[in-house]
């Protein structure tokens, strides 16, 4: 495995240098699985990402790995910065507000073509760049404003045992925004509630029945589009579990713990995939201080290049439509978007090294 010092140098080399319209940011692409189509990204999730990922593991790191990390967060956060709510609030929006990108020059003049802001990249940019106390108690009143079941608004998208639970919404930015619910949109806006300590309220403790309900049931698994539409991976979604529960926040999620061992326990024996989706899966092990993992013999370039197909996340073009036969084709590969970002694998592999340090530290 490479050197520790060595990662970071690869991954710093992947950000845009200062100067660069993207400065900070990391290159991705937006490509269809069926259809030769893809193209360059400009979004604030993966470069949020990473950074909260780099700075979870500073406590374990020597002063040269210090220095490099902090560059790396220093330029990042002038990045996020860039993607922040278009009328200053406290929210974050996936792509540059007031930018032509996605919807094209003419149409994104005006607000309804606007992309509008959601709790998922609100949520991770506040973990990738710690902000002050105020700024977050903001959007966790914005998260609380606009959760399932207020101002006479109730999710229609999802299973009818979830239909009447007051978790988060996944948007934020618009008074008129459908309901939508995704579980691992629902574990990153719980982190960062318990990464500032914004305390437990009803929604807090309903979205923690919907990942529990989600999780032990298998519905999750067994419909991937009910519940996780905008993170439809088994891998992921396991990964963002093992994230929320190594916080040791949430009493009532307690139970899914020993679910979360065994089914990692499970696919341990099975075998680990290739690439980042392996990596995923070592990485959640080792947060839930499993005693056994089989090292990683894969170098960094050979992971990447076993990664190709990975993406974290997918964009449903049916989304906006609501309705079971959309659902079934929000599932259809021919129907989704996928993204790449070989920083976020790098930024995996970096993670392994430190969970494997940490491991070695206190072992």
């Amino acid at each position: 495995m490479e050197d520790v010092l060595e990662i970071l140098y690869r991954l710093k080399a992947e950000q845009f240098p200062i100067g660069h319209e993207h400065a900070g940011n990391v290159p991705s692409t937006r490509y269809h699985t069926v259809f030769p189509v893809s193209r360059e990204e400009d979004n604030v999730y993966f470069i949020s990402w990473i950074c909260q990922c780099l700075r979870r593991y500073r406590h374990l790191l020597s002063p040269d790995e210090l220095r490099e990390v902090d560059e790396i967060l220093l330029i990042g956060k002038e990045s996020i910065l860039k993607y922040r709510n278009r009328y200053g609030g406290p929210s974050y929006n996936f792509y540059r507000p007031k930018e032509w990108f996605p919807n094209g020059r003419i149409l994104s003049r005006f607000r309804r073509f606007q992309p509008t802001d959601d709790a998922d990249d609100t949520a991770i940019a506040y973990r990738g760049w710690l902000q002050e106390s105020d700024n977050a108690r903001a959007v966790k009143d914005l998260f609380l404003h606009q959760s399932n079941k207020q101002r006479g608004r109730r999710i229609a998208r999802c299973p009818k045992a979830y239909r009447d639970i007051p978790f988060y919404n996944t948007w934020i930015g618009s008074e008129g925004l459908f309901i939508d619910m995704d579980v691992m949109v629902l574990c990153n806006v719980l982190t960062f509630n318990a990464q500032y300590d914004l305390g437990i309220k009803a929604q807090d403790q309903a979205s923690c029945e919907v990942i529990k309900r989600a999780f032990l049931t298998r519905e999750l698994f067994d419909e991937p589009w009910s519940l996780a539409c905008w993170y439809p991976f088994e891998e992921v979604l396991l990964y963002g579990l093992a994230d929320l529960l190594n916080l040791d926040y949430y009493p009532s999620l307690s139970e899914l713990r020993p679910w979360l061992e065994n089914e990692l326990e499970s696919r341990q024996s099975s075998g680990f995939p290739k690439g980042a989706k392996g990596l995923l899966l070592r990485n959640s092990i080792l947060k839930t201080r499993l005693t056994d993992w089989d090292d990683l013999d894969s170098g960094l370039e050979e992971i990447i290049l076993e990664s190709t197909d990975f993406t974290f996340g997918v964009i449903p073009i049916t989304h906006p439509w609501n309705g079971r036969f959309s659902q079934w084709l929000g599932g259809q590969s021919i129907f989704r978007m996928h993204y790449r970002c070989d920083a976020q694998v790098i930024a995996l592999y970096w993670e392994y090294a430190m969970l494997h340090r940490e491991r070695l530290m206190t072992s």
